[in-house]
């Protein structure tokens, strides 16, 4: 995973959107844990509990992210089809 500068909405910095993508890769090595680790523990229990009630405090502000997230892509398509629509005399 890479950030992408140009699909990055104006108002979510650079650091934030790496950090969303550091958190992505780190979950999917968590999920699906490759080589030597496949099949072991990766974390002890107490970790993975506190890592679960942290996870389940920011589920709210994860999905008001998804939601800015989208209407920004909703606006921005609405911007691109309202300016294709302009004759330019």
């Amino acid at each position: 995973m890479q950030v992408h500068e140009p699909a990055v909405p104006p108002h979510i910095s650079m650091a934030a959107a790496e950090s969303v993508a550091f958190i992505g890769k780190a979950v999917l090595l968590l999920k699906n844990p490759a080589g030597a680790f496949r099949g072991a523990e990766l974390l002890r229990y107490k970790d993975t509990l506190e890592f679960t009630q942290v996870r389940r405090a920011l589920t709210p502000f994860t999905l008001e992210f998804m939601q800015v997230l989208e209407l920004t892509q909703v606006r921005r398509a609405f911007t691109q089809v309202r300016r294709a629509r302009c004759v330019y005399v």
